[in-house]
């Protein structure tokens, strides 16, 4: 695994032991050398689920697999609960998300540039109205 993606996992472990009471959320669709992981927690009576996804500019697996990963957890997620609120932010590398917005109803959140003149670091989700301000640091 990449030190980027590390530090991410090592977050969202944080954030499951400690605020959120959240769990890491076991798919039946992970294909190997792919660095993505789900985690679950409620607000309220709403299941949230964050897909924290590294998709390196190197990658050792074909594009379409990582998309079709995503695609098929989402159902998976979906068939379980179908009000569930999806958030996908990661750093993407030029992976083309169009699949996931038509196909999917998500919405990619961040409109500008994030590195250089490029979109690589996406944030997507299938209720954009949770979102109030997205900002590129």
């Amino acid at each position: 695994m990449s030190s980027h993606f590390l530090l991410i996992l090592s977050v969202f472990r944080l954030l499951c032991r400690h605020e959120l009471n959240a769990s890491h959320v076991n798919l039946s669709l992970v294909p190997p050398n792919t660095e993505t992981l789900w985690v679950r927690f409620v607000v309220g009576n709403q299941s949230v689920y964050i897909c924290c996804c590294y998709h390196p500019p190197k990658f050792i697996y074909t594009a379409s697999d990582l998309l079709m990963m995503l695609c098929a957890n989402i159902d998976e997620i979906m068939s379980i609960d179908n009000a569930a609120v999806l958030f996908v932010p990661g750093d993407l590398n030029k992976l083309d998300c169009s699949m996931l917005e038509n196909d999917y109803g998500l919405t990619q959140m961040v409109d500008q540039a994030t590195c250089k003149d490029s979109v690589l670091d996406k944030y997507l989700t299938n209720i954009p109205d949770l979102v109030t301000t997205v900002s590129v640091i």
